[in-house]
């Protein structure tokens, strides 16, 4: 297209990153059975939270390298004491403003500061205090997201699916519907070697299973479901959706759109590859241009790309220039550090090639 190869064309994409995940603090009021923070939080919760005033500085080199969003997310966002400033300055520099939480303080004292809050409810009433460990968690978020709304600020509800809430996914649904929430998240938790270990309560990820989920998923109004790690390239199987997009670039937003920055500054391409081989400098103290352009932790997504190390089946499904073998954390290999050549293992699982 317009004399470029496609590598050309990724490349170009890839220049400027369009969003900044960002954790302020490492500090969370909740215990949730699957979150990503589990493996050595004791120390990480030791580790102090840097100053606003090193947030400034972050927050400017963000501006230089061409970031749009600013998504805060957790440990829990709202428990950093400099919140209030850190969004004032954001909004001042133009940023589009996210904040992921977990719904139990008041968010309504930042309207105008944020741009949109999307709020962890993972069940109805108990469900979702037991799967938080937060006694009375389900009815603070309840009320908060019933505040967030009245003033205006742009709200959505993640819901990470297990054995303890997976049958009621659609009830969770329809009992929030008639806040007019914008859209909402059914994500079926990744067994990540970086979170706590919940294989007692984690879903058994069959085909039969995945025929359901699907199913579900598709009796809901699309226009309210949004997906997550790429389940949207397994979901949806038409042809045109991927033959009629004028330059199909990957989905995965890790080391090409996305960055993301810890609690301490340091900086990596995703929440599911935050071990050392995927490290990709310090934000605080490092040259951002030069982080982006060489950390090492960006480079196996980009040369997945760019190399097409992708399996015999991936290179000849219409889906490929989207999905490019889909998520990394949901191949069969991902504990044991397998990357490239693997399958997303919900493609089989979800009859998801198209013309391979």
């Amino acid at each position: 297209m317009y004399c470029f190869s496609y590598n050309e064309l990724f490349t170009l994409s890839i220049a400027k990153p369009i969003m900044a995940q960002i954790k302020l603090t490492n500090s969370c009021n909740q215990n949730c059975i699957f979150c990503l923070a589990g493996i050595d939080q004791t120390d990480k919760m030791m580790v102090a939270d840097l100053s606003k005033e090193d947030w400034f500085k972050i927050l400017s080199k963000l501006k230089m390298l061409g970031i749009k969003v600013l998504n805060f997310t957790g440990g829990e966002t709202t428990l950093y004491g400099g919140l209030p400033e850190i969004l004032s300055r954001s909004k001042k520099m133009e940023f589009n403003v996210v904040l992921s939480i977990n719904g139990l303080k008041d968010i309504s004292i930042f309207k105008g500061l944020i741009d949109k809050a999307s709020f962890s409810v993972h069940g109805i009433g108990d469900i979702h205090n037991d799967i938080v460990g937060f006694d009375g968690a389900f009815d603070l978020v309840l009320t908060n997201i019933q505040k967030s709304i009245a003033v205006g600020i742009k709200s959505s509800l993640n819901m990470v699916l297990l054995k303890d809430n997976y049958d009621f996914l659609e009830d969770v649904y329809y009992f929030f519907s008639k806040f007019n929430l914008e859209s909402y998240s059914f994500t079926v938790a990744v067994n990540s070697s970086t979170g706590f270990d919940f294989n007692s309560r984690s879903l058994i990820i069959t085909k039969r299973f995945f025929s359901d989920y699907l199913k579900r998923l598709g009796q809901l109004p699309a226009n309210k479901i949004t997906t997550k790690h790429g389940l949207d390239v397994i979901l949806y199987n038409c042809p045109e959706k991927y033959t009629k997009i004028a330059v199909p670039l990957p989905n995965c937003a890790a080391g090409k759109y996305k960055l993301v920055i810890e609690a301490d500054g340091s900086v990596y391409p995703c929440n599911f590859f935050r071990t050392p081989e995927y490290y990709c400098g310090n934000i605080l103290h490092g040259d951002v241009f030069e982080i982006w352009q060489n950390g090492q932790g960006f480079q196996p997504f980009r040369r997945l790309v760019l190399e097409e190390k992708i399996p015999d089946k991936c290179q000849s499904c219409i889906k490929k220039r989207v999905c490019f073998s889909g998520c990394r954390a949901w191949t069969n290999g991902y504990k044991e550090g397998g990357f490239y050549n693997e399958p997303d293992s919900r493609c089989e699982l979800g009859d998801a090639y198209v013309g391979a």
